[in-house]
């Protein structure tokens, strides 16, 4: 027994050992997740389908709150503390990140199907965790949205004669305001899915959770427009992290602090509906254990 009495040069050598088994490890899982998005690509087979949404629909949609906001523009200058040209570019970006977003909205129904059926036996065996597996295999379709949207956005931008952000700065933060934006989105779809380790169906909760957040999202209203009872109630809230914090700050003037407390309430709630969703799944683990899957 030479458990005490290891040279150093055979302590070096297994810590050494450990350090390189852990880099393989997280190259390994790394290799694994990029695998499932790969495969979820080659899977996504509606873009014919996606691009005439963005070539009929787009027009129609923005055309009729172009027209909306042109008539209450009529007798004001300032709305919630947007100009004419802030407002119509505010809701062209949330037109943007909704496309891009919406195939999230499916992400509760994946996980009660994976739950409900008796499947999670199948993830729980790979040497894979079931929420970034969830969260890979989401990014194909937004992947697809991004690809045809962006040149859409941009010739919109030109056609409603709309500015363009010319500040670096804000062009970053925006693009990881977004990106906490999808990150929230998935987390609250997720969490919505665990809760089928307690219930048969999840709907009912689902469409409560989706009405309040249509609101408190800004995808209706930009949160600054709403009533003061309403906008305090939205601080209490993850949701207008998703769509009105990232069209806020492309709409911003400069980069400066607000921009930095924006996207820390972000960093916030991501870390706090994160942690929230791993004590779920560890319980509801448990309880799918307990009565055999």
């Amino acid at each position: 027994m030479r458990w005490h009495g290891t040279s150093p040069s055979e302590g070096n050598s297994v810590s050494g050992s450990a350090s390189g088994s852990v880099t393989e490890r997280w190259v390994g899982s790394l290799r694994a997740y990029l695998g499932i998005l790969r495969a979820q690509l080659r899977t996504v087979s509606h873009f014919r389908a996606n691009l005439l949404a963005w070539v009929l629909y787009s027009p129609l949609q923005l055309g009729v709150v172009y027209l909306l906001w042109a008539i209450v523009y009529r007798s004001t200058d300032d709305v919630g503390g947007f100009g004419f040209d802030d407002m119509i570019l505010y809701y062209l970006l949330v037109h943007l990140l909704r496309r891009i977003f919406g195939p999230l909205l499916w992400i509760n129904v994946e996980v009660w199907q994976e739950i409900n059926e008796g499947k999670l036996d199948i993830y729980l065996a790979r040497p894979i965790r079931f929420g970034p597996f969830v969260f890979c295999r989401s990014l194909a379709a937004p992947l697809l949205e991004i690809a045809l949207g962006v040149p859409f956005f941009l010739v919109f931008l030109v056609l409603l004669g709309l500015p363009i952000q010319k500040d670096p700065a804000l062009w970053v933060a925006f693009l990881a305001s977004a990106a906490a934006g999808y990150a929230l989105l998935f987390l609250v779809q997720f969490l919505i899915g665990l809760l089928t380790f307690w219930m048969e169906r999840i709907f009912g909760i689902r469409d409560i959770v989706f009405s309040v957040f249509m609101l408190f999202s800004g995808q209706l209203i930009p949160i600054s427009v709403l009533p003061t009872w309403a906008t305090r109630v939205s601080a209490f809230l993850p949701f207008e992290g998703i769509y009105y914090i990232p069209a806020k700050i492309f709409a911003l003037p400069e980069a400066g602090p607000e921009v930095a407390l924006l996207l820390l309430q972000q960093v916030v709630w991501i870390a706090l509906l994160w942690a929230l969703a791993a004590a779920v799944w560890t319980r509801g683990v448990r309880r799918y254990a307990s009565q055999g899957g």
